[in-house]
């Protein structure tokens, strides 16, 4: 006989995302937004908070009124900012006082790049109306030749060496006492400048991507996009928008902008500044930073530097600094990129250490975990492995991990 008391569910959380911590908010944050609603902790597939509106809060009504009537959800591309990003999450406790949360994450697969702890989720001074800056990647590793220059190639040519340059002096020499005439010097000097094609242009600097997005709710105006730190002057800020406080710009809910950094080396060395776009209220989460780090090289002992010659001592140039500290440098290659949704992710792994367990983990840019495996790389440091993407995924832009005892790396995939 089935229990007279029964009352069905109020509220169906679906497959894996099992409930398990929660309270209902009493603060008076955010204007009283959440005062009333219940919070849970979404352990296994959301890894998020999910907020809970009941049809009643008031003690007598009748069960079904007590059922859920709205839900919002940490996780996805419409989630409530800070809700999401949980490793596992527990348990939460609300300090009501402030409107503080304390979320207990679990971890219990172990990932090597988080840990089992207690997260504190503050009170934001930012409102559903503001945005909120993430930036990608967090931090750029350049190696440029010390004088490289954003000079035109028509403009600018490596200069021969001495030893080149006295050759060619003797040649003119040999010419002039052989009683050859002008027009055949002419010739020759011609035939020298068209061999300075082959020398290498300086000018080929590298770009590197750096996005400014908006994962809040509101619009996001950015007032002020600068390179700051010991060596600024290094570094360059190319296609740059145009950003001042008197016409900040703006980037709207679910948007973003994109520009590149390149790398000056004034001298051989490492060299350290900051990229930082501010918002023009200077609030906690409209601001961010991306670190910059670069390698100034040269090249010596070379008679001609032509295009391989240049490729090859810049490849032994980085293989000796890397040896002599003992670094090997992880990579992590995905394809095909972009991705259809429903399909596979192709992963290739090398330069880790040998035998090492490496986790790969897929997250969305609220920073949503969506799968983590670990495996084990060969004993060459690599390995490849397919990620299945799951048809119910959102099409956007997804951040790949490789985490190891040996380093992190991670890259963009977009799915469509």
């Amino acid at each position: 006989m089935a229990d007279p008391n029964y009352r069905g569910a109020a509220f169906n959380f679906e497959l894996n995302r099992s409930p398990n911590g929660a309270i209902e908010y009493k603060s008076n944050a955010f204007n009283g937004a959440l005062k009333g609603k219940l919070l849970v902790c979404r352990f296994s597939g959301g890894g998020d908070i999910i907020v809970l509106k009941p049809g009643s809060v008031v003690k007598g009504s009748t069960d079904g009124q007590y059922n859920i009537t709205e839900d919002y959800t940490g996780a996805g591309t419409s989630g409530l900012v800070g809700m999401s990003g949980f490793i596992n999450p527990l348990d939460i406790v609300e300090d009501t006082q402030t409107g503080n949360l304390y979320v207990i994450e679990f971890n219990w697969n172990n990932i090597p790049d988080r840990t089992a702890q207690i997260t504190l989720l503050r009170v934001s001074s930012l409102s559903d109306a503001d945005g909120y800056a993430s930036a990608y990647p967090e931090r750029i590793s350049a190696t440029e030749v010390v004088g490289v220059s954003n000079i035109p190639a028509s403009a600018q040519r490596v200069a021969v060496t001495s030893a080149a340059k006295k050759d060619k002096d003797k040649d003119k020499d040999k010419d002039k006492d052989k009683g050859k005439d002008k027009d055949k010097d002419k010739d020759k000097d011609k035939d020298d400048d068209d061999g300075d094609d082959d020398l290498i242009d300086l000018s080929r600097v590298t770009r590197h991507s750096v996005t400014i997005s908006n994962t809040g709710r509101g619009n996001l105006m950015l007032k002020k996009l600068e390179l700051t730190g010991e060596n600024a002057d290094e570094f360059k800020i190319l296609d740059q928008p145009d950003v001042n406080p008197n016409k900040p710009i703006k980037i709207r809910k679910n948007s973003s902008i994109t520009f590149n950094v390149a790398f000056y080396p004034k001298s051989i060395g490492i060299k350290r500044a900051k990229l930082e776009a501010v918002n023009n209220k200077n609030k906690k989460g409209q601001s961010v930073a991306v670190d910059l780090v670069g390698l100034g090289i040269t090249y010596e002992g070379i008679d001609s530097i032509t295009v391989g010659g240049l490729l090859d001592s810049v490849v032994q140039v980085v293989d000796d600094l890397t040896s002599k500290v003992g670094v090997k440098v992880p990579k992590l290659t995905v394809y095909p990129n972009p991705n259809p949704v429903g399909s596979k992710i192709f992963v290739d792994l090398t330069g880790f250490g040998a035998q090492e367990a490496v986790t790969l983990s897929l997250y969305d840019t609220f920073g949503q975990l969506y799968q983590a495996k670990t495996i084990q790389v060969d004993g060459q440091g690599g390995n490849s492995v397919e990620i299945p993407v799951s048809k119910n995924m959102n099409p956007g832009i997804y951040i790949i991990k490789a985490t190891g005892s040996s380093g992190q790396k991670q890259t963009r995939v977009i799915l469509e």
